[in-house]
């Protein structure tokens, strides 16, 4: 190969390992956003398993119930001893505002327990207790001391969480697996073009030496 070919084929050596370069690049960039992606499915999970609600404990049967926003309203009951039992709380905004029934987050969230806890964690919200007509009583209850509320953990969407995150996760490594196939054969692809530059320029430099001895 003469030494016009010679550099013709270096410079196209070399445009070729560049987008071989760029396209690598670009690959691993899109893995990390896989990682990202994990990272974000694996928090949501992780969430749903650290998720808490509170219950309330019915003086009157001496069990503890989910505390909704429908039960607030629609669990209070009179019992045998003339005494009402049931559910005597209510939920306040923090601007001193009651959630009434049939308000837009009464609707929305009537019966969900993890978000009532959420919300009143968030200190968005707070509870208040009743008293026998439902009117509040006292002041925002601390769910900490009163013995009449118990934090526990809300596994109910457990098993929908753990589907989710197994198809997402199913998703992110299958396409994981094809960008780690591409990658391997671009670095095949370079590698043995990286000889073949590596060689080329050999084949110069000798043709080089060869021209200065001979016309030197």
């Amino acid at each position: 190969m003469g030494i016009g070919a010679s550099q013709a084929r270096l410079l196209t050596l070399t445009s070729r390992l560049r987008d071989i370069e760029y396209r690598q690049e670009s690959l691993s960039n899109i893995k990390m956003r896989f990682a990202n992606e994990s990272d974000a499915v694996s928090a949501k999970y992780t969430k749903a398993l650290n998720k808490q609600k509170l219950q309330y404990k019915d003086y009157n049967t001496g069990e503890y119930h989910d505390l909704t926003l429908s039960q607030m309203y629609h669990n209070v009951v009179q019992g045998q001893d003339g005494n009402i039992y049931g559910c005597q709380y209510r939920l306040y905004k923090k601007d001193g505002t009651p959630v009434q029934e049939g308000s837009t987050i009464y609707n929305n969230f009537n019966n969900d327990p993890g978000w009532l806890y959420e919300a009143i964690e968030s200190g968005e919200f707070y509870l208040v207790a009743t008293d026998n007509s439902g009117n509040a009583s006292g002041g925002q209850v601390n769910i900490a001391s009163d013995t009449s509320l118990s934090e526990v953990r809300d596994d109910s969407d457990e098993a929908i969480a753990k589907a989710e995150y197994d198809a997402a996760m199913r998703k992110i490594n299958n396409k994981e697996k094809q960008i780690d196939s591409q990658i391997s054969r671009l670095n095949t692809e370079y590698s043995a073009a990286n000889q073949e530059y590596d060689s080329v320029k050999q084949i110069i430099s000798d043709n080089t030496q060869y021209s200065f001895k001979l016309f030197g």
